[in-house]
């Protein structure tokens, strides 16, 4: 089956894959205007632009000097911007103007400290920091005062964002080899929301032996992916379906084409630490998932790359296609939302 999708995911693996995108943006603040960074200038600076993307200007010029200002964003009020910068030697949290003027260090911390966000009171500021040896939550006042360590756990945890009335922060916290997002809230237990380890990876198909490698296919912002769900046929073990996906049929596929990769994966049993409400997640044993990350447009490039995958992989024999679909990014504040689609 050939079905021509444009949606921002499916399921864990596709937001496991291509949710991840390069650009450092924030949505636009209350005054209208996108504050972002960028190495447009050969160094990471913090630049504001208006929603068109015209008018725009560096707020942290620095000429030169080694320094890197990453992670803006705004304030609830539009008139503030924190961000992370090394300018004092090692990687702390900072807050500026919107037209960045008075530059104001707010933390003084071991090891480095990222992705800060304002709660939507604009009374507190949420960031990641490695000041307890591994990746925690932390929560501070707006004028740097209260440093609390909120998450307090071995695991890693990262990229804090509030709830809408701020007293809620969800983020990632890496358990195994996957990671999934939690809730922490000051009156409630800490809630486990995804479970994005469904699938266990099985190798891939490269178009080029000196291109990117699969472990940084997300540091490569990618056009969109193309998923294809095969299924083992009888008599074919999910091992030679995947020798012959890896060794064969795909590598025919890729060469010379909008290709760049195609990543193989299969569902694994579900396990005991994952909620109680995720589902198995069906297939184990049987299906391989290709998931391929393509240079051009993946609804544009389908028909002449994609429409008859499906039909080739089933005169294989070794499997059954159940479904090859096109999936491209949906950046948040600029794409429409997936359900306007």
């Amino acid at each position: 089956m050939c079905r021509k999708i444009l949606a921002s995911g499916v399921g864990v693996v596709l937001a496991a894959l291509v949710a991840s995108l390069t650009a450092s943006a924030a949505f636009p603040g209350k005054n209208g205007k996108i504050v972002f960074g960028s190495q447009h200038a050969g160094e990471d600076e913090i630049w504001v632009m208006n929603s068109d993307g015209s008018e725009r200007r560096n707020l942290t010029r620095h000429d030169g000097a080694k320094i890197s200002d990453i992670d803006p964003r705004w304030s609830p009020d539009g008139r503030r911007i924190v961000f992370s910068s090394d300018r004092s030697g090692s990687g702390q949290i900072w807050v500026m103007n919107a037209n960045g003027s008075n530059p104001t260090q707010l933390t003084n911390l071991p090891g480095r400290n990222r992705y800060p966000a304002f709660t939507a009171d604009g009374k507190q500021i949420v960031f990641q920091s490695l000041a307890s040896g591994n990746f925690e939550i932390y929560r501070m006042n707006s004028d740097g005062s209260g440093v609390t360590n909120v998450t307090n756990d071995p695991g890693v945890d990262w990229a804090p964002a509030t709830s809408s009335r701020g007293k809620k922060i969800v983020f990632t916290r890496e358990r195994g080899d996957s990671g999934h997002l939690f809730i922490w809230s000051p009156d409630a237990p800490l809630k486990q929301v995804t479970s994005t380890a469904g699938y266990d990876y099985l190798g891939a198909a490269l178009r080029d032996a000196d291109g990117v490698p699969p472990e940084l296919a997300l540091d490569r912002r990618y056009a969109g992916v193309v998923l294809a769900f095969a299924e083992r046929r009888p008599g074919t073990s999910l091992e030679r379906l995947r020798a012959w996906l890896a060794a064969e049929f795909l590598p025919a596929r890729l060469e010379k084409s909008p290709i760049a990769m195609a990543l193989l994966f299969t569902p694994k049993p579900k396990a005991s630490w994952w909620p109680k409400a995720a589902p198995e997640v069906p297939g184990v044993g049987e299906r391989i998932l290709a998931a391929c990350f393509v240079e051009e447009d993946p609804v544009e490039c389908f028909d002449a790359r994609f429409a008859d995958l499906g039909a080739a992989l089933d005169a294989g024999g070794r499997g059954r296609t159940l479904l090859v679909a096109p999936f491209a990014p949906v950046v948040p504040g600029v794409d429409p939302p997936w359900d306007e689609l």
